[in-house]
């Protein structure tokens, strides 16, 4: 696999309000922020972000790297599954190991998000 560019987990999440905004900060083992996510109150006709989608986003963004190492290690778990025909995979697990490939480059930054 190719080397990643993001910070590595885990990373831990706290809550802060600033003036009248809640911030979810992301931090990393070094206590670092490494993700900001504000909850945007209605303003000018515009939904704005509500607290649970802000702390929804930093939960995932906090679950990242993790996920990012599990969707690898399925892959491999993947690639050495047996087949039925040697040297041929089953349709399903073809497109799924594309899916995986595609969306561990886009995370690496190597494919653009479309």
């Amino acid at each position: 696999m190719s080397e990643t560019k993001f910070t590595p987990g885990p990373l831990e999440t706290d809550f802060f309000n600033v003036e009248d905004y809640g911030v979810y900060m992301v931090r990393d083992s070094l206590n670092q922020a490494v993700c900001q996510c504000f909850t945007q109150y209605p303003f000018a006709g515009k939904p704005g972000i509500s607290d649970d989608e802000a702390e929804g986003n930093a939960f995932l963004f906090r679950a990242a790297p993790e996920m990012y190492e599990a969707l690898e290690e399925i892959l491999v778990d993947l690639d050495t599954f047996p087949q039925v025909v040697p040297g041929v995979d089953h349709p399903e697990i073809f497109d799924l190991k594309l899916k995986l490939r595609k969306l561990l480059r886009k995370a690496r930054g190597e494919e653009e998000a479309k």
